[in-house]
């Protein structure tokens, strides 16, 4: 019997190439799925065109939603999405059954969504409802990196900002905005917005030194982003202010699951493209005003 082929986005010879490439065969602990729709993020990006170093072949695409094919959890045919950063499974605190510090991350670290088969860690999957529409449910990954924000102590009674212009910084916004947050989206730092707030949440959209002139003396600053190289730091600016920071990484996939199902983001979620026009998705996907554009892999 032929071994079954698919289409795969991979990083290779120096770009972003469309391949055919055997399907994967699922490792032991790992589920089978077949991808529906997968968003493109500006990480993928960054692996794309090499700012984020990875593997020689790897399959890009890390936010996804997909339909199970074999799985020691869920039946075939069940709607899914992942967790896109897999426990390594051999650290101390994977045998301790706490969060992994040694994250391997689904399309970059491991062969991703941009592909029409995936096989990642059943840990990873979560079930979404099929009456959630597509590009909802493969949106889920950046609602939950956006959730992650109210973690830190920061509350209804406080006046905070998010800072930056692009469809992160509003996805946070609306987010906290339907939690009942007094919270403002920042482009730009005005002087009369300078130290004006008690929180400010960084989304890599502007210098960290923004977020550091627009929040008060002992205030907190959010770190969201996860920029692929290093941030330039005013230290001596943070400690004048005596400022504290946290950083977030996501919230618990069920709460995001649940929070797709009526937050308002149509207007942020953009069009469809087969892969075969992942080049054109990729232009587009590029200009910080861009909704979320996603990818179809069925048929290539």
């Amino acid at each position: 019997m032929a071994e079954t082929t698919m289409m795969a986005l991979c990083r290779a010879r120096g770009e972003a190439r469309l391949e055919r490439r055997s399907a994967p065969k699922p490792a032991r602990g790992e589920a089978h799925v077949r991808v529906l729709l997968a968003g493109v993020c500006r990480t993928d990006l960054y692996a794309a065109n090499g700012v984020l170093p990875v593997a020689e072949g790897r399959v890009l695409g890390h936010e996804l939603v997909a339909e199970v094919i074999t799985s020691s959890r869920f039946a075939a045919g069940t709607r899914v999405t992942a967790y896109p950063w897999i426990a390594c499974g051999s650290c101390v605190e994977c045998a301790a059954k706490t969060e992994c510090t040694s994250t391997r991350v689904l399309g970059v670290d491991v062969d991703g969504a941009f592909a029409e088969e995936l096989c990642i860690d059943d840990a990873c999957l979560h079930e979404v409802s099929r009456e959630l529409p597509l590009r909802r449910a493969a949106y889920i990954e950046p609602i939950a990196a956006s959730l992650a924000v109210r973690l830190p102590p920061i509350t209804r009674a406080q006046r905070g900002a998010v800072l930056g212009a692009g469809r992160i910084a509003t996805l946070t916004t609306r987010i906290l905005e339907h939690e009942g947050f007094d919270v403002r989206q920042v482009a730009t730092v005005e002087a009369d917005a300078r130290g004006a707030f008690d929180y400010v949440i960084e989304t890599n959209e502007r210098p960290l030194a923004d977020a550091i002139a627009l929040v008060k003396a002992q205030g907190l600053v959010v770190l969201k982003s996860r920029p692929p190289t290093s941030v330039p730091f005013d230290l001596a600016a943070a400690v004048k202010k005596q400022l504290s920071f946290v950083a977030v990484a996501y919230a618990p996939f069920a709460e995001a699951i649940a929070l797709a199902a009526n937050l308002e983001i149509d207007d942020l979620l953009g069009d469809v493209y087969p892969l075969l026009r992942f080049a054109v998705a990729f232009e587009r996907a590029s200009e910080v005003s861009s909704p979320k554009l996603f990818l179809e892999p069925k048929g290539g």
